[in-house]
């Protein structure tokens, strides 16, 4: 048949009988149903990831048994809050293979953490951010001014490496997505993959991000709520919580990442911010 709409049409009617082509509908129905695999970090992580998002919420609580004053403290409380659906979207797409979507959240975890920071030492800057000056909000609030207002390197590797493995369409998360499947002499062919990773560790690698993140954001909420927490029961939960996601990230990111070659600075400077966190809430009031 000479080439035609309709003949494209049954070429592609064609293509979806014999699975080399694709419905949308199916992509979104997918998202939405059980598990289809199962990975074991995924079923190791999980009460971790459950366990330290829920003293998350049990301490955001204690928070809001008194009331919040100013743009700053309301600043806070949202970013912080915010950070509850981040994490659970993050957790739930990195189950389902979607490591790419699953740095995107995480990564935005990372600025609204500063950010909650920010505007619970410097309140003033809450107004910068609820106010009509774009480029203004822009210059103050970038992730890097924001971490410079902090005292904290402009650079942060393990922001980067949410960077890199999620956004922007970099060469990294590309790879994380593709797969050689064949090589002859001058032509080499590849999958790209639709519906998650091309690799099982990537899963890995995401699910472990996943519990990082998460019991960086319960420092950043004893550190921003601590005068209205109770320090013994604080201390308690961040030393267990700290210790069995050390571990846990040891095992199951660094070693992993060092073993492919990757670069591990970022996930290292996390680990040992979180135990000195832990520290300094020891020798705290």
């Amino acid at each position: 048949m000479a080439d035609s709409p309709d003949k494209r049409k049954m070429l592609r009617l064609i293509a979806l009988t014999r699975r080399k082509h694709h419905r949308a509908e199916n992509f979104l129905t997918g998202l939405g149903r059980s598990l289809t695999k199962r990975f074991p970090v995924a079923e190791a992580g999980k009460p971790l990831f459950l366990d330290a998002l829920q003293s998350v919420l049990d301490l955001l609580f204690d928070a809001t048994r008194e009331s919040q004053h100013g743009a700053g403290q309301f600043g806070s409380l949202s970013m912080l809050y915010w950070t509850v659906d981040e994490l659970n979207v993050a957790f739930y797409l990195a189950e389902r293979m979607y490591a790419t979507q699953t740095y995107s959240h995480l990564r935005t975890v990372h600025d609204l953490l500063d950010r909650a920071e920010l505007f619970f030492k410097f309140p003033e800057m809450a107004d910068v951010w609820g106010g009509a000056d774009k480029k203004k909000i822009l210059k103050e609030l970038s992730p890097s001014a924001v971490r410079v207002k902090l005292g904290k390197p402009k650079f942060d590797s393990l922001y980067d490496f949410y960077t890199e493995r999620g956004m922007h369409g970099t060469f990294g998360a590309v790879q994380t997505r593709t797969k050689q499947t064949g090589k002859r002499p001058g032509v080499t062919s590849i999958a790209m993959r639709m519906g998650g990773v091309a690799w099982d560790e990537e899963v890995d690698i995401a699910i472990s991000s996943c519990i990082l993140t998460t019991v960086t954001t319960l420092i950043t909420v004893v550190k921003v709520y601590e005068s209205r927490l109770h320090q013994e029961e604080v201390f308690t939960l961040l030393q267990a919580k700290s210790q069995a996601a050390i571990e846990f990230l040891k095992n199951h990111l660094v070693q992993p990442l060092q073993a492919s070659g990757k670069d591990v600075t970022g996930v290292i400077e996390a680990l040992s911010t979180i135990a000195q966190s832990v520290s300094s809430q020891r020798s705290g009031p």
